[in-house]
């Protein structure tokens, strides 16, 4: 084991265990914790899971669970918090004024199912794919206006350009529309749309 500066805590990083030399040692340790100290014991906090909190005595909001019952000195085995190398985009949100007509086009536009079952009272559903992985798209309802040079929206990926048309013909057939864009660049490889809410969208050829 490798101990701590003060032979307080030791650290079995082989079976993931912790052990308090006794409890004078466990309750330096918690105010180290609460004061803000960032030595070995507040480390510790962040490279263990929540459990290893519990146990040094933060204990609020929905943590309130039997586990915040004072513990005594001895070894208390955790779990090593896994953290990712960098953030992902897990679902992006939409503001739509009819919840119900938009689930029904997005779900056949992208092949995505409702997470949860719909009710008709529901003002917010986050769809997913239907079969293996990747980004949720949530549905809210706004009352907020359709923006028009929206500063954020989606790009769908066809194949080449005959792929690019049978899909925009396939979207609006569902209740999308062509919108007439300004903004063109010359040879644009994309083109703009609208779903049934007036969220603008673009279907772009990739074969670029």
């Amino acid at each position: 084991m490798d101990e701590d500066r003060d032979t307080c805590l030791a650290v079995d990083g082989q079976h993931a265990a912790l052990h308090f030399v006794d409890d004078d040692c466990l309750d330096a340790t918690r105010r180290k914790v609460r004061s803000g100290d960032l030595g070995l014991a507040a480390s510790l906090v962040g490279r263990y899971d929540h459990w290893l909190g519990v146990l040094f005595g933060v204990c609020h909001g929905r943590e309130r669970t039997q586990r915040c019952r004072p513990v005594s000195a001895g070894t208390h085995r955790v779990r090593e918090r896994k953290t990712l190398n960098m953030l992902s985009v897990g679902t992006v949100v939409i503001g739509v004024g009819d919840l119900h007509r938009a689930l029904a086009f997005w779900a056949q536009a992208l092949g995505y199912v409702p997470k949860r079952a719909v009710t008709p009272d529901d003002d917010f559903m986050i769809l997913v794919p239907a079969k293996g992985e990747g980004a949720h798209l949530a549905l809210d309802v706004s009352e907020s206006p359709v923006q028009l040079y929206p500063r954020v929206h989606l790009d769908l990926y066809a194949g080449d350009a005959a792929d690019q048309v049978a899909e925009v013909e396939r979207l609006v057939s569902l209740g999308a529309t062509r919108v007439e864009w300004d903004r063109y660049p010359d040879h644009a490889d994309f083109v703009v749309m609208a779903d049934t809410e007036g969220n603008r969208f673009c279907v772009v050829d990739t074969s670029g």
